[in-house]
């Protein structure tokens, strides 16, 4: 009630703490029945997963991905599994692959999917990533191309995607 007289109840948090994770989901607008396509969703929760780590200047120690069924229907089906990144990142090729990796190990024929999606965690500030010595990627270049699609993606007009992601989306809800 103070609040509404114009007197301040709680203080605003001057630091709030850091954050620990990020996820990205998709509800399907029509039933996804084929691999493929919950490919293609998986995928594209990967790629703006990617996206709004950098807009955080974040990376990811690990990622998990999940699946699931209606709740409504008889044939009920609901998986998620976790992958850790050998080094933290904030590479959408490198998400992007985690996560369809991911996705084969708990994929199952013959559901209707409803919906997917992928949760990042472990997440450190992008200057503090530890390096890892035997690490066969080039991380400066790849950070060097993600620099180059944000910009592209920023102008808003035709915004770049990945192929995992597919071009027509009919999953996709309207």
């Amino acid at each position: 009630m103070s609040e509404l007289q114009g007197m301040r109840c709680y203080d605003l948090e001057q630091n709030p703490p850091a954050k620990k994770s990020l996820a990205v989901s998709r509800m399907f607008g029509r039933p996804v029945t084929t691999h493929e396509e919950l490919q293609e969703a998986v995928a594209s929760c990967a790629s703006r997963a990617g996206e709004k780590l950098r807009e955080g200047k974040w990376a990811a120690g690990m990622i998990a991905v999940f699946i699931t069924t209606s709740r409504f229907i008889q044939k009920r089906y609901f998986n998620t599994v976790a992958v850790e990144f050998p080094v933290q990142t904030s590479d959408t090729l490198e998400i992007i692959r985690a996560s369809l990796s991911a996705l084969a190990k708990i994929y199952r024929s013959g559901y209707t999917w409803k919906k997917a999606g992928v949760l990042l965690y472990n997440l450190v500030p992008e200057n503090k990533v530890q390096r890892n010595l035997f690490d066969a990627v080039d991380r400066d270049r790849a950070g060097r191309l993600m620099q180059a699609i944000d910009a592209i993606n920023g102008r808003g007009a035709c915004p770049l995607r990945w192929g995992a992601e597919g071009l027509q989306k009919l999953w996709h809800a309207q």
